[in-house]
């Protein structure tokens, strides 16, 4: 960045306020409007972009992704000579302390956008893309357009997040400095703001203002239309992974079902070979599912379990081969009592039979 030259009215304004070539003394108590604005003056004429921004990453040392975003962004002058204040301990007024807060915030904003920004992202791109919309912005301002509404313009164009917040980082200084030109409080704007009568500046002040709460609005709507991720669909390898059945039982001469087959299925029929209990899980609306070596979303009243005794021969061959009416009927023809229904699955229990 080219260093500012530093001219001969510059240098007797600083001598006027009491200055020399040292940096400002800083009071012990806060500083009031006056001193401020007599260290800005100092400043201003003394230093240049490149000490603005050195101020400013001394000032945010401890903050990385404020410090990203100064690499991206055009710097507020104003607040980089409050935070060279800040540095050197300076006490300063709460609204001051305000500024600085909302700076700051609007920096690390901007820092973890562009930290998300995909891997070859362009920077180069990204500025080039932003000249499509400031020159909008710029014309509608030169006309004072009062039907130009910046915020429907953001949300018509689907303008992204990163542009926005650099349109308010633009424009932020340029309020700024309006606010100090109608207040009054700023000589040497008021000075380079004289061609504009009173009401044009109010007018421009208030223009700044709009385009800067627009960009506001559009960010905060951007951020409560974001959605929650939607959890991401597991394979039916994955939702198997702890779920172990008995594979063969040799004495009744029956096989297990392929565990995958229980998923979303309607109907299924399982034997605990350790306890000879029979059980069949009705589902509710979705089909059945696993929960690591649980079976999941079963009606608890349609479901039901028995011990089968010598009948369970018959009973398995209504499960493999009778009707869902027939089916229906298997609990009815064992006539031992019910027993309470475990919705675990382990290597005891064979998967006799699934229906959709």
């Amino acid at each position: 960045m080219k260093a500012q030259k530093i001219t001969e009215r510059q240098i007797n304004h600083v001598k006027s306020l009491g200055y020399g070539n040292e940096e400002p003394a800083i009071p012990r108590e806060t500083m009031n409007n006056i001193q401020l604005l007599r260290a800005y003056s100092w400043y201003g004429a003394m230093k240049d972009n490149d000490d603005a921004l050195k101020y400013l990453k001394d000032f945010y040392k401890s903050h990385p992704f404020v410090l990203r975003a100064l690499d991206k962004v055009e710097i507020n002058k104003t607040l980089a000579w409050m935070a060279r204040l800040l540095t050197r301990g300076a006490i300063l007024s709460s609204s001051d302390h305000r500024k600085m807060s909302v700076y700051t915030q609007q920096l690390e904003q901007i820092g973890r956008i562009v930290q998300d920004q995909p891997r070859g992202s362009s920077e180069k791109q990204a500025v080039d893309k932003l000249d499509l919309y400031l020159p909008t912005f710029e014309d509608a301002i030169d006309q004072l357009d009062g039907d130009f509404d910046p915020h429907q313009y953001l949300e018509s164009h689907s303008v992204g997040q990163i542009f926005v917040i650099r349109i308010r980082q633009y424009y932020q200084p340029k309020l700024d400095e309006m606010i100090h030109v109608v207040e009054g409080s700023d000589p040497e704007l008021v000075e380079g703001y004289k061609h504009l009568n009173a009401v044009d500046q109010k007018i421009l002040r208030d223009y700044y203002l709009k385009i800067v709460n627009a960009c506001n609005a559009y960010l905060e709507d951007a951020k409560n239309k974001k959605t929650a991720r939607k959890p991401r669909q597991k394979s039916d390898q994955q939702i198997l992974k702890h779920f172990k059945c008995c594979d063969r039982y040799e004495p009744l001469g029956v096989v297990s079902i392929p565990p995958s087959q229980v998923l979303g299925c309607s109907e299924l029929y399982v034997y605990n070979t350790s306890n000879n209990v029979l059980t069949a899980f009705i589902a509710k609306e979705g089909g059945l599912g696993v929960h690591r070596s649980s079976i999941t979303n079963f009606d608890e009243k349609l479901t039901s379990s028995k011990r089968v005794g010598k009948r369970f021969k018959s009973a398995f061959e209504l499960i493999s081969k009778g009707s869902k009416k027939e089916r229906a009927t298997i609990m009815d023809t064992l006539i031992t009592e019910a027993v309470r229904t475990s919705d675990r699955i382990n290597t005891n229990v064979v998967l006799l039979k699934a229906y959709r």
